[in-house]
């Protein structure tokens, strides 16, 4: 049997190792065609030599969370490049056990070394995208998306769950700050720091919960799966008639069960019986899942107003109009 027959009986148990192979073969090409025009470089340089390109020194863990590279890699990386003189490496003056990563003067030269041989390469692999009809780029971006959201292990895993077990009871409880404080505040600050950075709103909502929300009139509503707290929707009171959905998150062990959508249409519920006559919301086009559960709870979308500018992450508003709405 040969391997492309092991290969398509594997189906898309074999996607990573067929993934591997292909960009194995393509490191491999493309560092041939570095040394034949004798250029002293990587490919697995590229993207840690992009981001300093800059000019800035970059401390490692910094190009690890940024590139989305293991913190090991990254310095298996950077060691090679200091070695062949492409970068350089100091301590942080602020802080000794971070090192400074930055683009020598011989890496600045190095660049327009590689600028016409970038775009051979780019041109090349346009033909090979356009003979096999796909664009793998656009592709590969929308599977990384959908894994960011939810990864294969959780996944893998909840199929097990739902074979193997019974099914998960998921509950919408009111917040008791005595009980919930520290799960809402967990669960809104890992979730905040997988996507953006903590800004000076959030450390007042994650913080005084109580405070900032209910005791303004607002509401906190928590999702708990058998018994477990694993999401958090906020209400915000602008005015009487008018509240802010907010801090809306759900474990990544518990997505796909429905929870979002539960918790959804439960804090809508609770805003009627706050009187509201609209709900609004900011979020971020990164954020595709979470804007599909909006709309599909209603909301739709709407030019951006002044209190957007409260979190420097929000570039997408929506609102749902409950007189005209009926429950979801």
């Amino acid at each position: 049997m040969s391997h492309q027959d092991v290969f398509s009986e594997l189906g898309l148990l074999s996607l990573g190792s067929r993934l591997k192979r292909l960009s194995d073969q393509m490191m491999y090409q493309v560092s041939d065609i570095y040394h034949h025009r004798q250029i002293d470089f990587e490919p697995s340089w590229l993207p840690v030599f992009t981001l300093l390109q800059d000019g800035n020194a970059r401390a490692v863990t910094d190009i690890s969370q940024t590139l989305g590279l293991a913190h090991p890699s990254v310095i298996q990386i950077t060691n090679a490049m200091i070695k062949k003189g492409v970068v350089t490496s100091q301590k942080d003056p602020t802080d000794s056990r971070r090192r400074l990563i930055q683009l020598t003067e011989r890496g600045k030269r190095v660049r327009t070394d590689l600028t016409e041989v970038w775009d051979d390469i780019r041109q090349s692999v346009n033909q090979i995208m356009h003979e096999a009809n796909c664009d793998l780029l656009q592709d590969l971006e929308a599977v990384e998306k959908v894994m960011t959201h939810q990864n294969l292990f959780h996944r893998t895993e909840k199929q097990y769950l739902q074979r193997t077990s019974a099914p998960p009871k998921v509950e919408i409880v009111p917040y008791d700050d005595a009980i919930h404080r520290q799960a809402f505040k967990d669960l809104n600050l890992a979730w905040v720091e997988r996507w953006f950075t903590m800004e000076a709103a959030d450390y007042e909502a994650l913080y005084h919960p109580q405070e900032h929300y209910i005791d303004l009139g607002g509401a906190i509503l928590i999702a708990e799966l058998n018994g477990e707290v694993v999401g958090t929707c906020a209400l915000f009171k602008v005015d009487d008639q008018l509240f802010e959905l907010s801090k809306m998150t759900v474990a990544e062990k518990a997505r796909g069960l429905g929870v979002g959508r539960k918790l959804g249409q439960a804090t809508l519920k609770k805003a009627r019986e706050l009187s509201a006559q609209k709900v609004k919301l900011y979020s971020n086009d990164v954020l595709q899942p979470a804007l599909h559960l909006y709309q599909k709870l209603g909301f739709q979308h709407v030019p951006l107003d002044a209190e957007a500018e409260e979190y420097q992450r929000s570039n997408v508003q929506m609102e749902i109009d409950l007189s005209v709405n009926e429950a979801v």
